[in-house]
């Protein structure tokens, strides 16, 4: 005889595929390539129809959101200081020429003068970028970078001639670098105003703002979460053929024999 514990396996069974599916998660992600400078701002249309439709769902499921806009702030080195001593003779060398065979020597001396230091370079403007959806607002500023560069001999000039001998000068220095620069983004839970916005007609206006300095807009990506429609309460019950089969069967033989018993 059937069990009564697996009948009611069964019935479980045949309960749990009635049971609501789980809100659907959909992202929209947008590419931009707009640069914002301080006191300029730039509005965004973020339509999400063609992400509703693919899905079979319309703007009145969504029932929350979240917003994330990415930048990033490229270094503009506008401070330059830099600290060196005075020349002084580091080096020489000999050249042929044979003009200077007047002299009795047609071999040239060539003298290297070199003075030694540090450069820095600056960018001290703090670049921030706002964006506004709905009643809500958030802001990302960049942050401080340095870097070394290491030390770089460049050739400042050169005097003389090749007859009587050449006389260069030269800088050895190495480079500092610091500025506010690098990744920005700002992530905003949407609000009841910016759902609203979604739910009118599929599309979501948002409006990011140069606060300060400037910065590239790289991308927005929209998260959301949708309702996924109810089943009618007379709809079929999503259960395997087999499986249902298999269930009854057992149920009917179980019924047979206590009838027989």
């Amino acid at each position: 005889m059937v069990s009564k514990k697996f009948l009611a396996g069964i019935a479980a069974l045949v309960c749990a595929a009635n049971v609501h599916a789980l809100p659907m998660p959909l992202t929209k992600t947008v590419a931009a390539g707009d640069q914002l400078v301080s006191g300029a701002s730039k509005t965004f249309d973020i339509n999400v129809n063609d992400l509703l439709a693919n899905n079979g769902l319309n703007s009145n499921a969504i029932s929350l959101g979240q917003l994330t806009v990415f930048g990033h702030s490229d270094a503009l080195y506008n401070f330059n200081l830099s600290d060196f001593g005075n020349y002084k003779q580091t080096g020489t060398s000999t050249h042929y020429n044979a003009g200077a065979c007047n002299h009795g020597n047609c071999n040239v001396t060539d003298y290297t003068y070199t003075r030694s230091g540090h450069s820095y370079h600056y960018d001290t403007v703090t670049d921030t970028m706002k964006v506004s959806v709905g009643d809500s607002s958030g802001s990302d500023t960049s942050e401080w970078q340095q870097s070394q560069a290491g030390y770089k001999t460049t050739e400042d000039k050169k005097d003389g001639s090749a007859r009587f001998g050449w006389k260069t000068y030269q800088t050895t220095a190495d480079d500092f670098y610091g500025s506010y620069s690098g990744d920005l983004s700002v992530t905003l839970n949407l609000d009841s105003k910016a759902l609203g916005d979604i739910v009118k007609d599929g599309i979501l206006s948002l409006s990011i703002w140069g606060m300060h300095g400037q910065f590239n807009i790289d991308s927005l990506r929209l998260d959301l979460l949708a309702n996924l429609p109810e089943q009618p309460a007379d709809s079929p019950v999503p259960v395997p053929t087999s499986l249902l089969l298999t269930g009854l069967g057992l149920a009917a033989l179980a019924t047979v024999r206590r009838r027989k018993a």
